[in-house]
């Protein structure tokens, strides 16, 4: 698959989330890194098994979140706690 069809297909799924008339459940169960982190960010609700995990795998490579996950982290914990996120891969 094309990279620009993947991003199109991501940026739609995403659009699609924020516009659903609902609230969306997502229940984390296992670990959720990379795309998987960022998605998780963009549902109402994500209740976290005792096993569940969040990881940003990017951050640890010094690249910038994927899957709109610098928007969501931001507006979910404000900027300061975000950037202390990321810069601290934590």
């Amino acid at each position: 698959m094309a990279f620009r069809e993947l991003t199109a297909r991501v940026h739609l799924c995403i659009a699609e989330i924020q516009l659903f008339p609902k609230s969306i459940l997502a229940v984390i169960n296992g670990t959720a890194t990379g795309g998987g982190f960022s998605l998780a960010l963009n549902w109402e609700f994500r209740p976290m098994t005792e096993t569940a995990h969040l990881k940003q795998a990017l951050t640890s490579q010094r690249l910038c979140l994927d899957v709109g996950g610098t928007w969501f982290l931001q507006r979910l914990f404000g900027l300061r706690r975000a950037l202390e996120i990321v810069a601290l891969d934590v």
